[in-house]
């Protein structure tokens, strides 16, 4: 992908709306599948058995919303609840201590705004978690996460970056920065990482307050959706926990925002 792909990806942006860069979206899908790989390496040499918390935040590098899902299915299959729960709010934890290191390596700009913010909801989260955790059970069901080399996984990740890409700058030369807040609550509810690359790359297009905001938003909107997810296909008691935990995260880290932006 880095030594032989690259080098024969154009650099110049290429499209409407001011382009998109073929060669910038290719680092991206590299630098996003790298941060990916170091969970599935984790996964595979530890195992997912080795206690659901050190799962969680693993599968947290890998997808915090895949990681919801098994987890309510398997709560929903009659596991322990509250410790599937503790592994699911680990998960979000790393996905939202991840956004703020893309924010810190990408938009510079946004840091002040948003690391904070992103790092209270995370401390939430943990504390939750930590309430949670218990002792881990003699076995777990093994999950295994897919490799993020893997070829398709790659193109999705590709694709996934250049539809967000230009549905934001669409929206935005279309509507204005209000186009691209809705586009980042849409896009957010599956994914977060296109919405905050894509972001970083208009700052100069977008103020640095509806640029947080849209990835805050983003954030804000793949949260709720776990929830759901939560209460969708898990039993209960794991519905309970990780519909609680979840959106008091989120007021945290709106409570922080709005101390930043108003500091």
């Amino acid at each position: 992908m880095t030594f032989v792909i690259l080098p024969l990806v154009p650099s110049d942006p290429i499209g409407p709306f001011g382009g998109i860069s073929p060669a910038r979206t290719w680092i991206l899908v590299i630098m996003l599948a790298a941060i990916s790989f170091c969970g599935y390496i984790a996964v595979k040499m530890l195992g997912s058995a080795r206690g659901e918390l050190v799962a969680g935040a693993v599968g947290g590098l890998v997808s915090s919303t895949g990681t919801t899902l098994t987890n309510a299915r398997r709560a929903a299959d009659g596991a322990d609840a509250p410790t599937l729960a503790a592994g699911t709010l680990a998960a979000s934890a790393v996905s939202c201590i991840r956004t703020a290191f893309l924010v810190g390596l990408l938009a510079a700009p946004l840091m002040k705004l948003l690391v904070p913010a992103l790092l209270a909801a995370a401390l939430v989260m943990i504390a939750y978690a930590g309430l949670l955790a218990r002792k881990d059970a003699t076995e777990h069901q093994e999950h295994k996460p897919k490799n993020p080399f893997d070829l398709d996984s790659v193109v999705t990740m590709a694709l996934v970056l250049v539809a967000v890409a230009f549905i934001a700058r669409a929206a935005a030369a279309w509507y204005g920065e209000s186009g691209v807040l809705v586009v980042s609550t849409l896009s957010g509810l599956a994914d977060v990482d296109a919405v905050t690359v894509t972001v970083a790359g208009m700052l100069d297009t977008l103020s640095t307050t509806v640029a947080a905001a849209a990835i805050g938003i983003a954030v804000a909107s793949n949260t709720m959706a776990k929830a759901a997810y939560a209460i969708a296909f898990g039993s209960r008691a794991f519905a309970i926990q990780v519909a609680l935990a979840l959106p008091v995260s989120l007021v945290a880290g709106a409570a922080v925002f709005w101390l930043s932006a108003v500091a």
